[in-house]
């Protein structure tokens, strides 16, 4: 059974990607960002995981992981998603999500600077 790593925050990936892949996992990471702006970052960071773009909030709004934005904060987040979905941003998320499409560990953090540490992260896949 291959385990699936949803993530909706990027951070924590590139310090621990080699070893979440190692220990059995997909990683499947879904920003807000265009494609077009997230394709430079792939390229820079080699990255090896899936990156989706979410760039009109669909996935982010049927998960119930989307809260509304300011104004000041649509109009900067407007530039990054050409405007596609200027209205949301997604909450910062971890899922651990197995081929059953069961969620064996979850961290939902409305608080954007609060992000599930990597040693945190690799302790729960391992212990899954």
């Amino acid at each position: 059974m291959e385990k699936q790593f949803w993530y909706f925050i990027l951070a924590a990936l590139a310090i621990k990607e080699e070893e979440i892949i190692k220990a059995g996992y997909q990683i499947i990471a879904v920003s807000p960002d265009s494609y077009e702006n997230l394709q430079p970052m792939m390229e820079k960071n080699e990255i090896k995981y899936q990156l989706f773009s979410d760039a009109e909030g669909s996935l982010t709004k049927q998960a119930g992981l989307a809260y509304n934005l300011s104004p000041e904060r649509i109009e900067k987040l407007g530039s990054r998603t050409l405007g596609k979905a200027p209205e949301i941003l997604p909450v910062p998320s971890v899922l651990v999500v197995n081929a059953e499409a069961e969620i064996l560990f979850e961290y939902i953090n409305p608080n954007y600077r609060n992000r599930i540490s990597p040693e945190l992260l690799m302790a729960v896949l391992n212990n899954l």
